[in-house]
């Protein structure tokens, strides 16, 4: 099956499109569970069970993406922590990969809300916490460019 999703990290394993969506079921190519707070080798067994997950991606020829996949989960022997494997380019506090972050940053300069709201399948208000949440990010790392001069016209 050809690698549409393009994502490293993961594997198309089936690919379903309606005309509108892109609805894709994907593995990790090579699954790694998160760190445990006592990580040693050899602590971390697989724990049998996996979790359906899903997230979205930006999008592919005008049409949304959402990405389905069964997630491992671990156990540390350690200390009985249960831990989840990594999903590489996804961000860690919302259900979408980065791509999709930096997809819609820069068109919230240029675009409504509710526009790319459509584009991407999501609700308007979560792109406007994406928004928000980039633009707080990037004064806090000092990302945000301003202008050395500022000219105004007339008044």
């Amino acid at each position: 099956m050809p690698d549409l999703l393009n994502l490293p990290g993961y594997r198309v394993i089936d690919l379903d499109d309606d005309g509108y969506q892109y609805t894709m079921l994907v593995e990790t190519v090579d699954p790694r569970p998160e760190r445990c707070c006592l990580f040693q080798e050899g602590n971390l067994v697989k724990n049998g069970s996996k979790k359906n997950q899903h997230f979205r991606d930006a999008p592919i020829h005008g049409r949304v993406v959402v990405v389905f996949l069964d997630r491992q989960r671990y156990s540390c022997k350690a200390c009985g922590d249960t831990l989840y494997e990594i999903l590489p380019g996804v961000c860690s506090t919302r259900d979408m990969t980065k791509r999709l972050v930096d997809y819609i940053y820069p068109r919230s300069f240029e675009r409504t809300f509710t526009e790319i709201a459509k584009d991407v399948g999501l609700d308007e208000g979560t792109i406007r916490d994406v928004f928000n949440g980039e633009v707080m990010r990037r004064l806090r790392d000092g990302g945000i460019e301003t202008p050395e001069i500022l000219g105004i016209d007339e008044k």
